[in-house]
């Protein structure tokens, strides 16, 4: 099955990376690429990963794994969630695959990067953000809406920033950062949509690429 899922045309140049722990379906706007069943220590033995490659987290792992079945890296955006995303996998992906990528990412893994904290983002109102990008290329956004969000990247930062009007009993002019609309709309467009039935006596955890 994964190698008829390798076989696919990759027509676009955006992908996913995801994970569930249950059965799923395609929705009408994404196709399976290639996808990983976790089965422990032995999952990755079949990709042959470099030492460097082996010494990362289980997420970062299933990335690279992943996306070394992309057949044009040097034209491909990859975004996933904060599940996987660390500035070391980003930085790896762009210098050793030539591929660029955004997520969402935990505060923990921020790296003690100096950003403005949550409270004064969202004292300054929605809309608001802060940016920091290191000397290597990756940036980190805070972006603050009901909730403040952080995203990091080695492909979009802080501009162009887009304004959009959401309806919450009157509409809102709002700023919204590049990299969090981009993260969102392809989101939206590629992301497979999980089945709704699930099973008590057989679960698998999948990583898979759309």
């Amino acid at each position: 099955m994964r190698k008829k899922c390798n076989e696919i045309p990759q027509e676009s140049k955006f992908s996913i990376i995801d994970e569930t722990m249950i059965p799923y379906k395609a929705g009408v706007s994404g196709l399976i690429y290639d996808f990983i069943i976790y089965t422990g220590e032995s999952t990755f033995n079949e990709f042959n990963l470099s030492q460097t490659e082996s010494s990362m987290g289980v997420g970062a792992k299933a990335v690279i794994s992943l996306c070394k079945s992309i057949n044009d890296p040097s034209s491909a955006f990859v975004y996933f969630d904060n599940w996987f995303t660390g500035l070391p996998l980003l930085l790896y992906l762009r210098n050793e695959m030539d591929i660029i990528a955004l997520g969402t990412i935990r505060q923990n893994r921020t790296e003690q990067c100096p950003l403005s904290s949550d409270k004064d983002l969202l004292k300054n109102g929605r809309g608001s953000s802060c940016i920091r990008t290191s000397h290597e290329g990756t940036s980190i956004v805070k972006w603050a809406d009901k909730k403040v969000v952080t995203l990091a990247s080695t492909v979009a930062g802080i501009e162009p920033q887009t304004n959009v009007k959401s309806l919450i009993g009157y509409f809102i002019g709002l700023a919204l950062v590049n990299g969090y609309f981009m993260y969102q709309r392809e989101a939206e467009q590629l992301q497979l949509q999980p089945e709704c039935k699930t099973s008590k006596d057989f679960r698998l955890q999948l990583f898979w690429k759309s």
